[in-house]
């Protein structure tokens, strides 16, 4: 009788991605299609809670997970080589024998089984490796839902989240992202071209403050970089946390620019939406919502709304949800 252990599970598996490499994730057509059509369908629940440190509105997104960061992932492979701050890409952690090693004896001891999928969920949260997230593209087609717009621009493309969420959502009219990456902007125009939205979609490979030219839009909504938090690209020197290392810099050279632009761009009626919140890098707390706001409104913005975007919950009732805020500014 052959009496294999998990030992020889772990190391056949070791074996096998030390000879194939990073199992990035892919999708079939039909897989994508799939997904796609679950996004469109997806419906999201508005909840009031209750008003913000600034005296604004609350209102609470909840959107069900329906796997569809995979479709983004699939453009965007390189997401697994992002990473936080002081914390290794999973890419990074996947060349570590040791760190591989573990990953595998979770998928056993946790899933009963080592697989590309497993392998892929472990390695985002063994010890010491935290890649950068996606901004949901069913939360980003709740937001277009909620406002209705026509035109929108996205001044921080990035892995195509909220472009998804705009090809899933009614929205008619344009979508403009702009993004320093030239892979994210090759990226979003394959997105664009798989789902036969090429019209519809433009992608401008750019630092967003030094854009010279923006189309008039009803909706700026994006996810700004958390200061210097995450690293996209390890090799991109026209990221803002690269041109701008200190914070002061960083809001000066780049946040109070981006909106500047932004509201230049908005039709009268526009809204900007901006999904930004506190952050904390080593030992040291940035307020970036305080002063995010602040900017806002010296440069011709007015505060009207914020919406909490859900990603996590335990418990229940609001106040067990784990959020993040989206503000609402409109123009003075």
């Amino acid at each position: 009788m052959i009496d294999f252990t998990d030992e020889d599970e772990i190391q056949a598996g070791f074996e096998h991605y030390r000879k194939n490499g990073f199992p990035y994730p892919e999708l079939t057509r039909y897989e994508m299609i799939h997904i796609f059509r679950k996004l469109q369908s997806a419906k999201a629940k508005i909840n009031k809670a209750k008003p913000n440190l600034f005296g604004t509105k609350v209102k609470v997104i909840e959107v069900l997970p329906i796997g569809e960061v995979a479709l983004c992932n699939h453009f965007h492979p390189y997401i697994w080589e992002s990473h936080i701050i002081g914390m290794r890409s999973p890419v990074q952690s996947f060349y570590i024998d040791k760190s591989l090693k573990k990953v595998m004896l979770l998928c056993l001891k946790y899933r009963r089984e080592i697989s590309k999928d497993k392998i892929l969920g472990y390695l985002r949260i063994v010890n010491g490796t935290q890649m950068c997230s996606n901004f949901r593209p069913a939360a980003a087609k709740a937001i277009y839902d909620y406002f209705k717009p026509c035109d929108v621009l996205d001044m921080s493309a990035g892995y195509g989240g909220r472009l998804i969420g705009f090809l899933a959502s009614d929205c008619k009219g344009s979508y403009t992202g702009v993004d320093p990456s030239k892979k994210s902007c090759e990226s979003n125009e394959r997105i664009a071209e798989e789902f036969g939205a090429s019209s519809r979609v433009k992608i401008i490979c750019s630092p967003f403050e030094d854009v010279q030219e923006l189309p008039k839009v009803d909706l700026a909504f994006t996810s700004t970089p958390y200061f210097s938090k995450e690293i996209y690209e390890s090799d991109n020197p026209k990221q803002s946390r690269e041109r701008y290392p200190e914070y002061k810099s960083w809001l000066k050279g780049f946040l109070k620019p981006m909106m500047k632009k932004t509201r230049e761009s908005l039709r009268p009626k526009g809204i900007m939406a901006l999904n930004i919140a506190d952050v904390k890098i080593g030992k040291h707390k940035y307020p970036l919502a305080k002063d995010t706001v602040k900017i806002a409104h010296h440069v011709g913005f007015e505060l009207v709304e914020q919406l909490e975007m859900v990603f996590s919950g335990f418990g229940k009732g609001l106040a067990k949800w784990k959020t993040e805020p989206i503000f609402i500014f409109k123009r003075r």
